[in-house]
C-alpha cells in the first residue's frame, strides 16, 4: 500500500483506489479470502475475531 488512507471511510478508501466495482462483485460471490486481500490494498486487514459482513444491503 503506497497511498496513505488514514481518516477515509472504507467506501472513500476504495472509490479513491478505483476497486469499487471489484469490491461488488466480490462481495457478490462470497469470497472472502478474496475479499480480505482486495481490503488488504487499501490498508484494512482482517483480525483474529473480526470478519466483514457480505450480506449488508449494499446502499
Amino acid at each position: 500500500m503506497d497511498k496513505d488512507y488514514s481518516g477515509m471511510t472504507v467506501n472513500e478508501r476504495l472509490f479513491d483506489a478505483g476497486l469499487l466495482e471489484e469490491y461488488d462483485r466480490i462481495r457478490a460471490s462470497g469470497d472472502l479470502t478474496k475479499l480480505n486481500e482486495l481490503l488488504s490494498k487499501v490498508g484494512l486487514k482482517s483480525e483474529n475475531g473480526s470478519h466483514w459482513d457480505t450480506n449488508a444491503p449494499n446502499k
